[in-house]
Parts: C-alpha cells; structure tokens; sequence
C-alpha cells in the first residue's frame, strides 16, 4: 500500500524487498528513521517492510530519505516483487538458487503497469513451499 490513511491522519508506508533480503547499512538506516520519528516496524507476509504510524506532515521527508538509499515503495498497480523462500544455497532441500531466479522475473516483468491489486508471485526451491506457493497466483 502506497500511504494508507488511518483516522487519526497517520499514514504507512510499505518498503519492497527484493528476494526478502536487506542488507544491514539499510537496516540500520531503516531502523535511525523508526527512531528518529517514533514509528512501528511491520514485517508484512509479503516479505516487505512496513512502517507504520507515519505522521501525514512527516511522509515526504520519510520518503525523500529512503529514496536516497535506493528504497522502492509500494504503490498501486505496480507489478509484485516475488515472495520467495531462502533456496539454494542456503536451504539443504533447496533445489534453486529464488534469489536470482527473483531478479530474472523482475528485469523482465516490473515495467508492466497496472497490474491487479493483490496479484501474488511466490518461488518456492523444493516441494514444501515454505514461502506459500500454493496460495499465490503464480
């Protein structure tokens, strides 16, 4: 969700992360922002970032500061980043490597525009799906 407006005029404000992965200088960064401004980290199902309890006054500032790090932000009809699990190497059942096989989608796929809202993409590297292909449009 690009700014969900609350009653109270708070927003939130949803991170893409692709492949499920964040290096730690921008955690860090992530993390000074939560402070510095007083909001909630969520850790969507969607393997996103979520920040919540974003004063109205204070969403461009947010924005601005993330975007110098390179943060994408959710918004309506943009295509999904996959949901993937942590494949190969780092899963011994694991039979791919989701992380490139992410990237691949991506550069081929996230310049289509509107895309359906809620449309889900999910890799999984073994038959478990631990990263909830079964329920996922693709």
């Amino acid at each position: 969700m690009e700014n969900k407006k609350k009653k109270d005029e708070s927003v939130s404000l949803t991170l893409l992360v692709s492949a499920g992965r964040v290096s730690s200088d921008l955690m860090e960064f992530i993390l000074e922002i939560v402070k510095r401004f007083n909001l909630e980290i969520y850790l969507t199902d969607a393997q996103n970032i979520r920040l919540n309890n974003i004063s109205a006054s204070d969403i461009e500032p947010i924005k601005s500061e993330l975007s110098m790090k390179g943060v994408v932000f959710k918004q309506k009809g943009q295509f999904p980043y996959p949901r993937v699990c942590v494949g190969e190497p780092h899963c011994n059942l694991g039979l791919i490597d989701t992380e490139r096989v992410s990237r691949l989608i991506l550069e081929k796929f996230s310049s289509r525009e509107k895309v359906k809202q809620k449309f889900k993409i999910a890799l999984s590297a073994c038959t478990l799906g631990c990263s909830g292909v079964r329920t996922t449009d693709i």
